[in-house]
């Protein structure tokens, strides 16, 4: 039975809990690298050991510059654990066998303490770094893990990089608390996909519209019967790609949606929409109401986003477009 999301104050007590959660269950598969549940714990304790040995303490900024990897997942919460935030710069080979120098240690963590800083793209204005909590992230990524399909005993490709939010948090965060196999990919290649989907039986593949464009070409689509749920956004999605993925791919789901960096979902499709709901849900609104992610119709009360953040006709957002975003926010009743 798994815990509710409310259950753990930090990431790092869900993470170090998968040990006893999940125990022998395959936790990542990179490469010929296969760790349990268990063993990736025990490597991320260490991993904890190692960077308080190099003087790293509760509030230092540490930055990760790597390619998705086994290496990367370890690191980036043997950081969490000992209370820094990817973001700095010390200069550390992930591949060194530094991760595994130090003896298992943890720290105490708070769950309102700041988890992580990602910069944001910059569409909503100047690009910023987005300093988010620790159960901001575990409350919102258990709702995503829930409406985007990922079950526990899933197997999940990790095609997003591990730098944005998308493989960060929807990626390695939600698997650990589902129980998913997270099997990182450094570079996108369609031949070296297809070939993993097909190896690994691989269950869960998100990415950009593009990869669905990738998958489409693939001749012997018999290699892809395992897929089973799908997660794009990112960028415009033709409602003929969205029809094409349902008619050609084995996916059962595909969920879409538009959101920030500083926020987590704007909006999400649900089971169920047409194929046009799809494909245009990133410019729906997200209701106030937890969990609730329909589209609402003008009268219906106030909005949260009116545009969902979404850049204007020009392609970018100026300060006479912010303004009539604003007067269009007060003019519906809305205060900010």
């Amino acid at each position: 039975m798994r815990p509710a999301a409310t259950t753990w104050q930090t990431i790092p007590e869900m993470v170090v809990s998968a040990a006893d959660r999940f125990g022998d269950a395959e936790a990542v598969v990179d490469g010929p690298l296969r760790f349990t549940f268990a063993q990736v714990v025990d490597r991320i304790r260490c991993a904890v050991g190692s960077f308080a040995g190099l003087g790293i303490e509760k509030g230092d900024r540490v930055a990760i510059w790597a390619p998705n990897s086994a290496e990367w997942i370890i690191a980036a919460f043997g950081l969490l654990t000992a209370c820094a935030a990817p973001a700095g710069i010390p200069v550390i080979d992930l591949k060194s066998g530094f991760l595994s120098s130090g003896s298992p240690f943890e720290r105490a963590v708070s769950g309102d303490g700041t988890s992580d800083i990602i910069f944001t793209s910059g569409t909503t204005g100047r690009p910023k770094g987005a300093m988010m909590n620790h159960l901001q992230t575990l409350r919102m990524y258990e709702e995503w893990a829930t409406l985007a399909g990922l079950r526990e005993g899933g197997r999940y490709l990790q095609i997003n990089p591990y730098f944005h939010t998308f493989g960060l948090k929807a990626g390695l965060i939600a698997s650990f608390l589902r129980d998913a196999t997270m099997l990182p990919v450094a570079v996108f290649d369609v031949d070296t996909v297809v070939d993993l989907i097909e190896r690994e039986r691989i269950t869960m593949l998100p990415g950009p519209p593009t990869l669905y464009y990738s998958l489409l070409t693939v001749a012997d689509k018999s290699k892809l019967v395992t897929l089973r749920a799908s997660v794009t956004g990112a960028a415009d999605i033709p409602v003929e790609l969205v029809r094409s993925i349902h008619d050609e791919l084995p996916f059962q789901t595909l969920m879409t949606g538009y959101g920030l960096t500083e926020a987590g979902n704007v909006t999400l499709s649900r089971p169920g929409d047409s194929f046009e709901d799809v494909a245009t849900i990133r410019r729906s609104a997200v209701r106030g109401g937890r969990g609730t992610h329909r589209r609402r119709r003008r009268g219906a009360g106030p909005w949260l986003w009116r545009d969902a953040g979404l850049p204007g006709r020009s392609g970018r957002h100026g300060r006479g477009d912010r303004r009539r975003r604003l007067a269009a926010h007060r003019r519906s009743g809305l205060r900010r």
